[in-house]
């Protein structure tokens, strides 16, 4: 099936409102205010930003999972974009899996 131009592709779609209900409640937010709000996962599939509608852009602030470390991605953050800023500190800082209080 041809794709009209300008229109997004999507391989995963969730159009109940289940679905709307969950992922709102995922941002923390009320469902009728998750139109616009942005989610980021890590290559994991860990839920790890979430951006409400109308922010300025990415920042750390949009994190939602940090580490106790200090660990920064090596280079000038001032050189990159807040998006792939962003994704390079998530990628320092990945998810650890703790389990008796040992990181595992």
């Amino acid at each position: 099936m041809a794709q009209a131009a300008g229109t997004a592709r999507a391989d995963c779609i969730a159009s109940t409102p289940d679905a709307w209900l969950a992922f709102a409640t995922i941002a923390g937010v009320a469902p009728d205010a998750l139109g616009g709000t942005q989610l980021l996962a890590d290559r994991r599939g860990w839920l790890r930003a979430r951006a409400l509608p109308g922010s300025a852009g990415w920042s750390d602030a949009d994190l939602l999972c940090r580490s106790d470390a200090t660990a920064r991605p090596a280079g000038s953050a001032a050189n990159r974009d807040p998006l792939t800023a962003l994704l390079l500190r998530v990628d320092t800082e990945p998810v650890r899996d703790v389990q008796a209080g040992l990181p595992h």
